[in-house]
């Protein structure tokens, strides 16, 4: 099954989705996730459906995540000093374990 972003970039090139062989109820779920966030309008003409991405939509999703996304980033990067920082505690307690039970 196509990822969520393939199906977004699929619309935005306009070009028919007929490339992935995926089931029908699990791309319409897709999609309806899509229309029901704003950021998809679909109009069906027979057992045609024709999806157009809304841009501004997608241009306000992308302004906060940028927004959001350096704290993110500090907030991981935060994280990641820790678990150095436990995993080098952990790795010379059981260093000096090994060490006591030699002698």
């Amino acid at each position: 099954m196509p990822c969520g972003r393939c199906v977004l970039h699929v619309p935005a090139q306009a070009r028919p989705l007929t490339p992935f062989e995926v089931l029908l109820p699990a791309l319409s779920k897709h999609l309806k996730v899509l229309e029901h966030a704003g950021l998809l309008r679909r109009s069906v003409e027979g057992r045609v459906h024709h999806c157009r991405l809304e841009a501004a939509k997608m241009k306000d999703a992308a302004r906060w995540i940028n927004r959001y996304g350096s704290f993110w980033e500090g907030q991981f990067a935060s994280l990641d000093r820790y678990l150095a920082r436990t995993h080098n505690h952990v790795a010379t307690k059981v260093q000096r374990k090994k060490g006591k039970g030699k002698s």
